[in-house]
Parts: structure tokens; sequence; C-alpha cells
């Protein structure tokens, strides 16, 4: 059997199950039904009546919005009460929506009003995943969606809330994480065969009931009779760890009531005169944006060739973000175009499921983000589609010579400004910021451990030893109120981000890339309890490697003064050599027991 009947097969079987499992009753429903099913409230349809009719009038309704995804280009049908345009758009190769309703005639983020739906995208779905998913319902090990529908590779599933979420920014900001969520508790090894699991954000897209799939079956529905619609509260029982929605969040997104505010254009002349001038004097419809330096998306090439973090669920993300960061850096379409069909081995070959071969099509459907609407792709999400560690730069792509050069500009300036140098009070530091980097480490250390692991002598730490602890009590954590507190996944994901802050300067050795990096990793450590210092992270690690270096000496003594033979009390001896806290310390006691260590192994 040819690919191609292998997905049809697939396909008729997740279909059939569907609709003949032996745990829920889900019936088969037509588009009309589908659209009335994630919109209509009360047995009311909530959009605007037809199109033109006045938002002041229709009490601020809305409308949704259907994308024809073309070859060359995007056709919007708006959703209104009447469904009219529904039968325009059956039987159609490539259409998708999202449940949410806009003003205007763009699928856009920021035209988005309500959110009528969670929708899930479960890639991978093979015979025995299919059961899984129902057992897993019907376990309560996951919530049933009130509509699933077949899409050709995979399942869609809709949770319908029962009262539509206005997105504000913040409240945006509150889903995206939280559907995250629900697709690590939906995305599992019992439902999909794709291990990396594949996010999508609230604004996604997919494919609706009665156009075609991919291999060109029909894309079909299937309802839950009799189901409850959700509230973000029920949901959120389902979801874990960092993604879960606490009380207060919840709290902001059921109070969210969108209330539309335009500003007039006699307003918007007087607020924004550059803004005004070249899109209503001169006409310019077109987005201002940064022109950045083509290294990034050369580095971007680089990082996805022969990468083993590129894995079967990210390879179409990989591309799609090759064609955003190719608009970004103002490179031609042509050249995107070429580069990303030159990938196509490449992401071929790592394909596990047989049924999800990696084609043309693909790369033709991601280079439709070579667009002005994605220039502004947050790199966290690229991030999370792609898989792959994305490292902030620091230097702007600059040189660190030139970067350096900028910022002492910047501070001189600053100081200028303040009437002060900033060599200013730069001499030596006071005893009490060596007291609180000291307890911020060692929350539960007394005063004489203190005094023993820092040296500083007892009336000094007598001194600031109740300052440090108020000062440290006052401090607002952004996350967490110590170091103990911080997971240690937290840790291990920071570390691994700095493993890439410095990979590609090539102005800087190994050995002080590696400095650099452990010194940045105590750094962001101590921005997650709200303490922005840089030199406390230096004397950190300074201070964590030569106590390194004093434990590796130790060590070392401690070994070979096993096979000395004129030592004569070889328990006293290395009691002291544990107790020295300075290397003059071990020297001293060496030489009191005529021990002479060989320190050509050190």
């Amino acid at each position: 059997m040819t690919g191609l009947g292998k997905k049809k097969e697939l396909y008729n079987l997740r279909n059939g199950y569907l609709k003949y499992n032996p745990y829920f009753q889900y019936t088969e429903i037509n588009v009309y039904k589908f659209f009335e099913l994630i919109y209509s409230r009360n047995d009311e349809m909530p959009l605007e009546e037809c199109e033109g009719a006045s938002q002041e009038h229709q009490n601020h309704k809305y409308h949704g919005i259907a994308t024809e995804i073309l070859k060359d280009r995007a056709r919007h049908f708006m959703i209104f009460n009447d469904l009219n345009f529904l039968e325009e758009i059956k039987d159609r190769e490539f259409v998708i929506t999202s449940p949410i309703s806009y003003i205007g005639r763009n699928r856009t983020a920021k035209n988005s009003r309500f959110l009528y739906a969670f929708a899930i995208d479960l890639d991978g779905v093979v015979k025995q995943h299919i059961e899984n998913i129902f057992y897993q319902y019907k376990s309560g090990a996951m919530p049933k969606p009130n509509i699933i529908v077949s899409s050709g590779n995979g399942l869609h599933l809709y949770y319908i809330l029962e009262k539509p979420i206005a997105l504000f920014d913040n409240i945006k900001i509150l889903l995206k994480r939280f559907k995250y969520g629900l697709i690590d508790l939906v995305w599992n090894s019992y439902t999909s065969s794709v291990k990396k699991r594949q996010y999508q954000g609230i604004f996604q897209g997919f494919r609706i009931p009665e156009t075609k799939t991919k291999f060109g079956e029909v894309v079909r529905a299937f309802y839950l009779e009799n189901s409850e619609l959700y509230t973000v509260e029920k949901l959120n029982h389902w979801v874990t760890g960092r993604r879960k929605l606490v009380d207060t969040e919840i709290d902001i997104i059921n109070k969210a009531l969108y209330v539309p505010k335009k500003l007039t254009l006699k307003e918007a002349k007087e607020k924004y005169p550059d803004w005004y001038e070249r899109r209503i004097v001169k006409g310019d419809k077109s987005r201002k944006k940064w022109h950045i330096k083509r290294d990034l998306y050369d580095w971007w090439k680089r990082t996805i060739t022969d990468n083993e973090k590129v894995v079967e669920g990210h390879r179409y993300f990989c591309i799609m973000s090759l064609a955003m960061y190719g608009l970004k850096c103002d490179i031609p379409y042509e050249e995107v175009k070429a580069d990303a069909y030159s990938f196509l081995e490449e992401m071929e070959s790592k394909t596990g499921n047989q049924d999800n071969h990696f084609t043309e099509e693909d790369i033709e459907d991601a280079l439709k983000a070579y667009k002005e609407s994605y220039m502004t792709f947050p790199r966290k999400d690229i991030e999370i589609v792609t898989g792959i560690l994305i490292p902030p730069n620091k230097r702007n792509y600059q040189k660190q010579k030139d970067h350096l050069e900028e910022i002492r500009m910047i501070r001189d300036l600053r100081m200028k400004r303040q009437g002060k140098k900033w060599t200013d009070n730069n001499g030596r530091k006071s005893k009490k910021d060596e007291v609180i980097s000291y307890l911020l480490f060692n929350q539960n250390a007394t005063k004489y451990k203190c005094i023993k692991e820092t040296g500083l002598s007892k009336p000094t730490v007598y001194k600031y030893w109740e300052e440090a602890h108020q000062f440290l009590e006052t401090l607002k954590p952004k996350f967490y109120k110590n170091f103990s507190e911080i997971p240690f996944a937290r840790k291990n994901r920071l570390f691994r981000e700095m493993t890439w802050r410095y990979k590609f300067d090539e102005n800087m050795s190994e050995e002080d890339k590696k400095i650099m990096r452990k010194i940045d990793y105590i750094h962001e450590l101590l921005k997650l309890v709200n303490i922005h210092n840089y030199e406390w992270a230096k004397n950190i690690y300074k201070k964590r490697e030569k106590d390194k270096k004093i434990i590796k000496l130790k060590n070392l003594i401690i070994r070979q003064s096993i096979k000395a033979k004129n030592i004569g009390n070889l328990s006293e001896f290395n009691k002291l050599i544990k107790e020295a806290e300075t290397e003059e310390k071990i020297k001293e006691i060496c030489l009191k027991y005529d021990f002479l260590p060989n320190l050509e192994l050190f």
C-alpha cells in the first residue's frame, strides 16, 4: 500500500472509532453546526448580523474569520450570524479558522476580541493512541473535548468555554501559558507517536469541517452530545506545574471585560504625529521594522543544519522560523526559498513515523511566514515551537570592542547628568555586602559558621548580622524567596541557556567563554530573587573557584598522606588538613609534620 493509501486508511480508522467508540457518544456534525456550537450561547449567536453593520448599533458585536490559504496569498471570509458564506468554503483545499471573534477583515492578534474555545492540535494519533485517548477520557485523566475534528494526520480537540474571554494583552499572555499547560496534559506518550510536543498559541488556525485535508479527504467533526461547557477554573484542575493558573490569575481572566476604545483621527494626529503623517497623509500601510544584519539569518541556517535538536515534530517550525528571520534580515524571498528547499533532504531524514514525512508542501506552507505579520514573533515562542534554545544577544550583533565602547559612553553620559563620576565610591567594598552575599547562599548559617567560612572578623560579622538579615527580609522576590526554593529544572534550564550565550563569539577564548558563562549563570540566579548586581555574581564565582581549588588540594594531600611513612599521627594530620581554610595554613601543617606532597599532580 502506498503512503497516501496508508494515510487514508488511518484517517478512516480514526473516524470510525470517533463515531462508534464504546465509551462516549460523539455524533458527526456539519460545518454549520460546528460554528453554532463554537459561538452560540443560550441559543443566541453573538456575532454581527451582516457585513457593514454598525458596531455602535450592534452593542459591540464582532465576527469570526475563516482564512483560505492559497499559493500566493490568503483570502479572508467574515463569519456573521446567518452563516451564509459557509456553503462557499465547502470542499476548498486549505481553509482554517480560530474559535475567536474579531474586528476588521484580518485574522490578527491585534484584531482579536473574544476567545470562545481552546483548540488543541494533537498529531501522530495512530490506532493504539485513539483507544488510549478515550480510555483517559473515561478514567478522568484528562477532560473530554466538546468537539473532535478529524483533520487528516491528527485530531483537533475543542474545549468550548461557558463564557467567552475578553482578549486584553495581559489576558493573552495568561491564556497562552495556560494553553501550553493543556497541551502538556493531552499530548503524551499514550496519545501521540510524536515525542516532542508541538505548542500552538491561542490564535492558531485549524482546518474547518467539510473542507479538504492535506491528502484530499473531507475534514470531519464529531460532537459529544449534551456535553457541558467549560470554565477556566474547571480546566485548570487538570493542569499541573508552572503553567497552572493561580486564583488571582483566574480572577483577572474572569473579570476581564472588553470595552472598545478608539481615538478619533484628530486625537491620533495630536498624540501620534509620526504615525499620522506616514499612515494617513502618505498612505503608507506597511509596518515599521528593524533592519537586522544577515548574521542572524546565517546563524539560524547553521543551527538547523544537521542539528540533533531538530526532531520530527519541530521540522516545519524550523523552516517557518527561517522564513521569519529572512524577512527580519532583509533577505530576498528567492534566496530564502532556495535555502528552505536545501533543507528538504535533511528534514526528511529525521522522519520516524512513516505517516509523517516532510514534503515540499510543508516547505511551501512554512514559507508563508515570510510576511510582515510574523516579524514580531517572540524569540521565546520560537524556542518553544522549534525546541532550540536561542540566546538573547546582549551586544546587538556588534563586536565586543564596539559594544563596550558604546556602553562606556552611555555610562559616562549618565554620570555626567547626575554630576558624578563612575569611579566615585568605587574603592574597597563594605563588609556588609560580604555578609549579605554569604547569607544569600546560606540561609540557616550561624554567626560562627559565617566567621569561619568567610574569614571576616567576629566584630565585623556581629556588627552587620542583623542588618544583613533585615535587608534580605525586605527584598521583594520576583519568583522565589531564596535559592533553595528555585527548582532544579529551572536551574538546569538556565545553565543550558548560558552555554549558548557566548557560543558564537569569535573574539573570546574558550576559557573566557567558560568563565563568563558561569558568572552569568550565577547572575541569572541572583535575578530570580530580585537582586540585580553583577559584581556580586563575579565575587561569588571567585569565592567558589577558590574554595574548589582548596578542596582539590586537601583531597590530593590526604590521598598522598596514606602512603607516607614519616607522619606519626595520620588521623590527626588529616583532621587538621580538612579544617584548614587557606593554602598558607595547609602549607604550615605539612611543614609541621615534615610531609612534602607532590603538587605536580595538582
